[in-house]
């Protein structure tokens, strides 16, 4: 694709299909409405929440979410302790409509309401950042805040699903903010054994190594999947944050260290938080910066820019790509949900050049979508079949979306891990 120069892209004001704003009053109370301004917030017990409820220790750090889009209101639990209610009913994301009633646990109970007025999202001039690209609007607002986040040196938490581009995204951001010849440093947190990581990320004497701080000096660090980090590494990492040196494993000596931090998560950190896993000191000083990379189900009318800069980047001929860009197909790419998201993509669009065939999105990758039953059956046959091919195409998406975590996949489902085991043997998985 054509090369972009994100440093000096402008930033537009965009007033369609902008949010509306809205308002929380917590009623158990009796206190007056806060009202959001820009879509989205958080409600919890701990500073930074827009809704903080500090006086209810059922209430989690990081308790619910709500996020206004596309004319839309959804409400998201978090992981809490004690659930989240909409108008009386445990949800762990429910849509809302003006007037409903949010319960965070037992007691704390909150309005929603709509408001008329509408917030200014900004949307980036260009429909590409680094090598990120996508004319959506949901990648517009990306591309609008990772145009400003290259220009400071603040720390920045890259959140997204598997293969939705973070490592990308960081490398965009320092080439965009750095100097070409600055340096760029990835640590993988989920890839290395505590003992491996320990030494990559603080440095050792015997052996002499030095630590990917110092690596990176006057450049960019990125900790990928910062999720995994084990709480002695957490606690280990923040007076380095906290005061820009370290010391190296088997010595007492102070070496300042000094480059930006980026991380990558394809969790909810907050979720973390709440349950123990993460500390919040080093969550705030992690997410001073966020970004949510939106995933590819929820911008297909990306799909054929990134086919077509897919092919050309793959260098094929005219009649290898051609297959590859008939309508038809590109129709059939917009309609899958590509539980591995780009990533996915791209490697779906390699198998078909191998291939010398325009594949068919595997099963595994449609949408589960209504469509018509067979009405000679009976209800309870007819109801019996959906229900079937629903729980196998949610479990192969939700296990996808996993990475083949069990475990993981059951949470993010809100199932037992031993009903997902059954459902899995049951369809074959």
């Amino acid at each position: 694709m054509a090369e972009t120069s994100n440093r000096t892209q402008k930033v537009e004001r965009f007033v369609p299909e902008t949010p509306r704003q809205f308002s929380l009053q917590r009623i158990d109370k009796a206190e007056a409405p806060v009202v959001i301004g820009d879509g989205r917030c958080q409600i919890g017990s701990v500073d930074g929440c827009s809704l903080r409820i500090a006086d209810d220790p059922r209430v989690s750090r990081f308790h619910c979410e709500v996020v206004v889009e596309k004319g839309q209101a959804l409400v998201k639990d978090l992981d809490s302790s004690n659930g989240t209610f909409v108008d009386g009913l445990q949800v762990r994301e429910a849509y809302l409509k003006d007037g409903s009633m949010i319960r965070l646990g037992p007691e704390a109970t909150v309005r929603f309401r709509l408001l008329e007025e509408r917030s200014e999202l900004q949307l980036s001039r260009s429909p590409a950042f680094g090598t990120l690209i996508g004319d959506s609007v949901a990648m517009r607002i990306c591309f609008a805040q990772l145009e400003k986040m290259a220009a400071s040196t603040k720390p920045v938490l890259i959140e997204g699903e598997t293969g939705t581009g973070k490592t990308v995204t960081a490398e965009a951001i320092h080439a965009s903010a750095n100097r070409p010849d600055a340096p760029f440093v990835s640590l993988d947190c989920g890839a290395l054994s505590e003992a491996d990581l320990e030494t990559s990320l603080f440095g050792k004497v015997e052996p002499r190594r030095i630590s990917a701080f110092e690596e990176a000096q006057g450049g960019t660090l990125v900790l990928e999947e910062v999720g995994e980090l084990s709480p002695a590494l957490q606690l280990r990492l923040l007076p380095v944050l906290e005061k820009g040196e370290l010391r190296r494993q088997g010595s007492t000596a102070v070496v300042p260290v000094k480059c930006r931090i980026l991380c990558t998560t394809r969790g909810d950190l907050r979720t973390r938080v709440n349950d123990g896993r993460f500390k919040i000191e080093l969550y705030y000083r992690l997410a001073v910066l966020r970004v949510q990379l939106p995933p590819l189900r929820e911008r297909p009318e990306d799909i054929p820019q990134l086919v077509d800069y897919h092919l050309r980047a793959s260098a094929l001929k005219d009649e290898e790509a051609a297959p590859l860009k008939e309508p038809m197909f590109i129709e059939r790419l917009q309609a899958a949900s590509w539980p591995g998201n780009v990533r996915e993509l791209f490697n779906h669009l390699e198998r078909s050049a191998v291939m010398q065939s325009a594949l068919a999105p595997n099963q595994s990758q449609k949408r589960v979508s209504v469509s018509v039953t067979d009405a000679r059956k009976t209800y309870a046959e007819a109801r019996r079949g959906a229900l079937e091919r629903f729980e196998e195409g949610y479990v192969l998406g939700v296990l996808r979306l996993h990475n083949g975590n069990v475990s993981e996949a059951a949470r993010h489902a809100g199932i037992d891990r031993a009903y997902l085991h059954r459902l899995i043997k049951r369809h074959g998985i």
